[in-house]
Parts: C-alpha cells; sequence; structure tokens
C-alpha cells in the first residue's frame, strides 16, 4: 500500500507540474491574440473555448495533487488541540468524505462524456470542438482524483488500526499543525 501511496504522490507531481505548463502555453496563446486583434486587426478565434478546456482538464487533474501535498482547505479550529487519535479519526473521515464526494464527481464527468460521445455532441462555436475530446481529459482527471484520494483513504484508515496516529497525520493531516502528543504505537 505505500507504494500505491508513493506512485499517487508522485504522479500528482508530474500531473502539477503539467498542468502548469499547459497554463503557461494558454497565456501565451491569450497573449498573442490579444496583440495581434490589437495591432494586427487579426482574432484568432478559438484561444477563449482552448483556454477554458484547459482550465477544465487542469484543474480535474491537479485536484490530487492538493490531497497528496496535503494543501486542500480545512478549518482547522480545534483541530490543533485535539487529542492524536482523534485528529487521526478527523482526518480519515475527512478522506472518507472526500473520497465519497470525488467519487460522485469521477462518475458525473464519466456520465457526460459518454452522453457527449453517444449524442455526438460539438461545442456552439466557430471550433465547433467534438465534446468528448476535452471531456475526456476532464474526466479522467475526475476519476485519477477519486482513485488517489480512495488510496489515501485506505492506507490512513489502515494505520489508524494500528493506531499509527502520527503516520496517519503525514499523509493526511494539516501541513501547519505540529503534533503535541507522542504516537502511542511507537512507546
Amino acid at each position: 500500500m505505500d507504494q500505491l501511496v508513493r506512485i499517487a504522490a508522485r504522479s500528482s507531481r508530474l500531473f502539477a507540474w503539467l498542468g502548469g505548463f499547459l497554463l503557461l502555453g494558454v497565456a501565451v496563446l491569450i497573449t498573442f491574440e490579444v496583440i495581434t486583434r490589437k495591432f494586427f486587426g487579426f482574432s484568432m478565434s478559438g484561444a477563449d473555448e482552448i483556454s477554458g478546456y484547459v482550465l477544465a482538464i487542469v484543474t480535474a487533474w491537479t485536484f490530487s495533487y492538493c490531497v497528496t501535498s496535503r494543501s486542500n482547505i480545512r478549518i482547522d479550529v480545534v483541530y490543533h488541540v485535539m487529542p492524536d487519535r482523534l485528529r487521526a479519526l478527523a482526518d480519515v473521515i475527512g478522506l472518507f468524505v472526500l473520497a465519497v464526494f470525488a467519487t460522485f464527481l469521477a462518475l458525473r464527468g464519466a456520465q457526460v462524456l459518454l452522453v457527449s460521445i453517444e449524442y455526438g455532441s460539438r461545442s456552439v462555436t466557430t471550433l465547433s470542438t467534438p465534446l468528448w475530446i476535452p471531456q475526456l481529459g476532464w474526466a479522467s482527471g475526475l476519476v485519477f482524483f477519486a482513485i488517489v484520494v480512495w488510496t489515501y483513504l485506505l492506507r490512513c484508515a489502515a494505520l489508524l488500526l494500528r493506531r499509527q496516529t502520527s503516520e496517519v497525520g503525514k499523509l493526511a493531516g494539516i501541513g501547519s499543525v505540529i503534533p503535541t502528543r507522542g504516537d502511542r504505537s511507537k512507546r
């Protein structure tokens, strides 16, 4: 299971970097489009459509990086004063809720993709893009996100059952919280 967690973390980091490069490419495309429109009266139609597709795809593929880097948003009003076991339990419950939500997103994304394929849906723009193309990238990113969250959930649940609460915190806890109590499994 540790190997799966490492693979998920490495893959998520890779997809985050690729997403950053794609966003940089879109920024260059939009800059080019604005300059050519302003100074040469030439507009490259579709830059806004392409940027929307890239944003949706990059967002879906980088959701998992937020999980693996423990940078997802949480409310930690009482988290830092909770006992280690309760904190680890809260982390596992949080991962469970996120896993259910990620699964819902992945299933709905797959349904949208399948409907677009079935009906041969196209965008109503000058590019007339077959919608299954960007939706495939978007839906597969959502599926990857769900797989990563379930992987982390299963690993953290196993650690919690073995009372390795500090290990749960390392995988799923809030990064800014410094444990105040020792992990009883190591005593």
